[in-house]
């Protein structure tokens, strides 16, 4: 019989301080997908070990965690951790410099449903 998988869950925060926190979110984004986790290895170029790896919270290499990432349709965004701050916040929030504005460099809007409508304007 074949083994049926767990169910997604709600999803973790998308910022991540360490392996375990990017694990989960590969874990989840496997799960929505409905895929076990030799398919989706397959899937993204990698042997499973390295995706059980990853999920674990364990290290792999750039190259492999970029694989992941693009393979399970996830891209990674590196900031500042200002820009970090207002990226995740429901309403403009008054950066010094920057009276509720996206921080230089901050493209477009939040992440989706993030909050107001008008974002860089």
């Amino acid at each position: 019989m074949a083994r049926s998988l767990d169910p997604a869950g709600p999803r973790p925060a998308p910022q991540v301080a360490d392996l375990d926190e990017l694990g989960e979110l590969v874990r989840h984004r496997r799960l929505e997908l409905e895929l076990r986790i030799d398919d989706a290895a397959h899937a993204c170029g990698v042997a499973a070990n390295v995706m059980s790896r990853l999920e674990n919270g364990k290290p792999v290499g750039a190259d492999r965690l970029l694989r992941v990432l693009s393979g399970l349709g996830l891209a990674m965004l590196v900031t500042s951790k200002e820009e970090a701050i207002w990226y995740q916040s429901p309403r403009p929030l008054k950066i010094e410099g920057h009276a509720g504005k996206a921080p230089k460099g901050a493209m477009g809007a939040r992440s989706p449903g993030a909050g107001d409508d008008d974002v860089g304007s």
